[in-house]
């Protein structure tokens, strides 16, 4: 019987990669989490459900106490909350590029914060926001556009904390047929030079552990929509997206 020589394998241990190879092992991870959460999501709201049928179901009890009232009432918030909170984590987890719907921008806004809520309330954050105008709906691909909103929130909750600020505006505007968020940068304004190349991508200012690519995916978007990302020292980042979702070449804003 003949022999095959096999070439000896050398496994590395977690202390042995490199920096970018940690890098791509955390994406790994994040990735395979990530194709979890529509699965657990559709899971959770049929629970979600069973709850809110129970609740209301006790209710309809003409004899129930008040404060047994109150409380299923605020069973039934719960539920409610839990379920949109289901649904904008499955919207940023949804393939983007498959489709176009129409929303408003606040509330997408709205469920793109509510993401992030744990962290700004443990960073002591609050996120204010004002809006301008009352046609402030837009088509999009909501999965990408929520991605990148999520991107300039987790920007700014990371330079807000650098900074010891408490407080993140972000204006949501009209110009023409388009809608804009204006997402303020708080900190100094930034160099001219680093201006220039933030949004290319694997560019960061904000040493390892950190890819450099929310920024560029972020524009990259906006372009894609026929809108446009970018960034100006008085109004911080301005991320403009038409009303139609149109080609790039047909950009109007």
């Amino acid at each position: 019987m003949q022999e095959t020589n096999t070439a000896p394998t050398t496994e590395l241990s977690p202390c042995e990669f490199d920096d970018k190879s940690l890098q791509l092992l955390k994406a790994f991870r994040a990735g395979q989490a990530g194709q979890c959460v529509a699965s657990v999501t559709h899971d959770v709201n049929n629970c979600l459900g069973a709850i809110m049928a129970y609740a209301e179901l006790v209710a309809l009890d003409e004899n129930l106490p008040g404060e047994s009232r109150r409380m299923m009432g605020e069973v039934v918030k719960a539920v409610r909350k839990g379920s949109t909170l289901m649904g904008a984590l499955t919207s940023i987890a949804s393939d983007s590029g498959k489709g176009r719907s129409v929303v408003f921008a606040s509330a997408l806004l709205a469920h793109v914060t509510m993401l992030r809520r744990h962290s700004l309330k443990t960073a002591n954050i609050h996120v204010e926001v004002e809006e301008r105008g009352v046609q402030n709906s837009l088509e999009v691909d909501e999965p990408a556009v929520s991605l990148a909103l999520l991107y300039l929130l987790a920007n700014e909750i990371e330079d807000a904390q650098q900074a010891g600020r408490t407080r993140i505006d972000i204006l949501i505007d009209e110009r023409e047929d388009c809608v804009v968020f204006e997402v303020a940068h708080g900190g100094p304004s930034l160099a001219v030079d680093r201006c220039d190349v933030m949004f290319e991508p694997f560019y960061t200012s904000k040493g390892a552990g950190r890819f450099g690519l929310g920024l560029y995916e972020a524009r990259t978007t906006a372009e894609r929509h026929g809108g446009d990302l970018e960034y100006d020292a008085e109004r911080g980042f301005v991320l403009t997206l038409p009303r139609e979702m149109r080609p790039p070449s047909e950009e109007t804003c």
